[in-house]
């Protein structure tokens, strides 16, 4: 019954922080937009500086811009596969403690 009421209080709360984030979707789709054009900037730049590219040509721009899409893929890739990794040590800590 507590579950339930706690449940239905946690529901109420996020409601109202919609609502009231609702009156600031434009600040806040602004700032998205910003966090965004910040990362891009700030990884394209680490690794196109680190790889020693030259974007001053057409071929060095597209030389760069294939280099960072595969960098972002990989990122991506490995984020993907660390939560495997997690899923497989939180299934052996549950698997160890039935054990017992």
């Amino acid at each position: 019954m507590v579950s339930w009421i706690l449940i239905g209080f946690v529901v109420l709360i996020l409601a109202i922080i919609f609502i009231k984030f609702e009156h600031h979707t434009k600040r806040l789709k602004l700032i998205l937009i910003i966090v965004l054009i910040a990362f891009i900037y700030f990884s394209a730049s680490s690794v196109l500086h680190n790889s020693g590219v030259k974007v001053n040509s057409l071929e060095g721009a597209g030389k760069a811009t294939s280099l960072y899409f595969s960098w972002l893929g990989n990122a991506a890739t490995n984020v993907w596969h660390s939560g495997g990794e997690v899923k497989t040590i939180v299934g052996n800590a549950i698997k160890g403690n039935q054990t017992r």
